[in-house]
Order: C-alpha cells, then structure tokens, then sequence
C-alpha cells in the first residue's frame, strides 16, 4: 500500500455490486479505499466526485471527505481500475431493529441533511462536466433499458420516463444529487449522520434522492416492525418536516415522488437479476423477485401516501 504509506494488511470490507471497497489504519485513524472499474467511471468523473465532496465539506455538511494519496492526488490508477480513499466516517450502520436509533429523531435529521444537499445545489451550483445528467434526450439516467428482461417491464419504465418529461427543469427541483440516499450510504452516531458513497451523484431530480430514502427506510422499517402500519406515514412526515426548512418543497417534487418510487423498484430488480445467483436464490431472495416483478408488471402504486400533503 505504497500509495498511501500504509505498512499493514488491506481489510476487505465488501465486493460490492459496483466497486471493491477496504479499510486500513494509518496511526490510530481509519480510512475506507474503493477500488472503481474503468469502464463504469472514469478518472474525470471520480475527480468530479471529489470536487463535490470537498465543496459538501467547506458548507458543513457532514461527508466522508477524501484524502490525497502520497503523488499528493486524490485518484489514481490504470485502463482496469481506480483508486480512491477517504476518511471513515463516524458512526455506525443504523440498526432499523433498535428503536432508540431508528426513530424519529434520526427521520428528522435525515430530512433536513437532503434538503441542505439540495439547497447547496440550488444556491451553489457546481458546473461539473463529467458526471452523468438527466436530460429529455437522456433521461434513461440509470441505464436501466438495456437490462430490464422483458418488453412488457421496458414499456412500464418508458411510461414512467414519459411522465418525468412533463416536469420543468428548476433549480428549486433539480441539480447535483447523491442519487443513491439510503440508510446503507451514512453512519450515524447519535448526534450527526454523516454521508459516503457518493459514486452515483448526478445532475438529477431532487425528489429521487427522497423517494430513494422513503423506498429503503419504509421496506427495511416494515420488514423489521411488521406492526408499524403507519410507519411509512410517520417517516415521511418527520423526515419532510426537517426537509422544508432547509429547501423550499416545490409541488413538482412531491408529484415526482410516486414516479421514482416506481422506478427505484425497477431499478432494484435489474440490479437483483444480475447480481444475485438465479440457479440457488435462498428464500427471501426468491420472495423479493417475486414481489418486485408483480408490483412492476402490474404497476401497483408503491405507496398510497398522498405526498402533496407535505406542499
């Protein structure tokens, strides 16, 4: 790890669905390396990562913030991969089974983080020019088409895009987001959440970075607390409570939500067909492609919140 002028062994912490993540010490500090292909992010768009992250981090908010290696550059490597690494963030995973963690609380402050994200995106624009964009020629942003298995799920996705390219694009509803904002991308340790993995950030619409966060703490808070009936209501309302008063709720955000909810399912089953081994899938996996596939097919409504409440 001469790199970093590191002495000691590289721990694997995961082989994740897109890049190869480490940790290692250095003195009594923890550092997290990621190891990127080369043909899913380029250097540029890695170096444009870093520039938002350091920008995140002049504006208080609370990132795993890169370190410079020992060439005194933030990202190296080769035609195969690249190498980047950060700080450890402080915390820990969010245990949704611990209700002294996983309350209202944590909603709130989750909430007002995205609608700071999304203000310093309004009022801050960073023009970078290697990430990716969603545009009205472009708005297949998750590079979904080419994987969904069957014409019918293409047709639901197209309709779903189709409805998105009815919506204005404004600075009070769309920029630089961190386009994949759930509670396994930042640790918490009981006072501030502190945000990582940051890969997929893109020019986006803000209300993905929301529907993202409800889809995952609403499917882990239910499966963890079955009894929760109203556990999607009170989340939503509590993280939109703290969000407002960091970014102003444009109505076309809150219409969107629905949409991206929808697409982020078709996204979790694209990505659960081509990682997971379909020939010894354990049950739960076989329960969840199942569940998926249906809700997709049949276009059932992830949710039957009435976001506009929250204008």
């Amino acid at each position: 790890m001469e790199l970093y002028e590191v002495e000691g062994k590289l721990n694997l912490l995961s082989e994740g669905y897109q890049n190869t993540v480490y940790q290692f010490e250095k003195g009594e500090a923890a550092y997290i390396m990621r190891v990127s292909d080369a043909e899913r992010r380029t250097k540029g768009q890695i170096e444009d990562e870093v520039q938002w992250l350091l920008f995140l981090k002049e504006n208080d908010v609370q990132v795993a913030a890169p370190i410079k290696n020992v060439l005194q550059s933030y990202v190296e490597g080769s035609q195969k991969n690249h190498v980047i690494a950060f700080q450890k963030a402080k915390g820990k995973q969010v245990d949704v089974y611990n209700m002294s963690v996983w309350n209202e609380t944590l909603f709130e402050k989750w909430g007002r983080l995205i609608g700071k994200l999304h203000r310093l995106s309004s009022e801050k624009p960073l023009a970078l020019a290697n990430r990716p964009a969603w545009t009205c020629d472009n708005p297949d942003l998750l590079r979904l088409e080419k994987s969904l298995e069957s014409k019918e799920m293409c047709e639901v996705y197209k309709r779903l895009l189709g409805k998105l390219q009815g919506f204005e694009k404004k600075e009070t509803t769309f920029g630089l987001i961190h386009n994949d904002l759930h509670q396994g991308n930042f640790f918490y340790d009981g006072e501030d959440i502190t945000l990582f993995d940051f890969d997929d950030c893109a020019y986006h619409w803000y209300a993905y970075d929301i529907a993202v966060s409800f889809y995952h703490a609403y499917w882990q808070g239910t499966s963890a607390n079955p009894d929760a009936v109203s556990f999607g209501e009170d989340f939503i309302r509590n993280f939109m409570a703290e969000y407002k008063k960091e970014h102003s709720v444009d109505k076309d955000i809150l219409l969107q939500i629905p949409i991206f909810l929808k697409i982020r399912e078709l996204f979790l089953y694209a990505l659960f067909m081509e990682k997971w081994n379909l020939n010894a899938l354990e049950e739960w996996q076989e329960y969840t492609i199942h569940q998926l596939r249906e809700s997709i097919l049949k276009e059932k409504p992830h949710s039957d919140i009435d976001f506009l409440q929250f204008l």
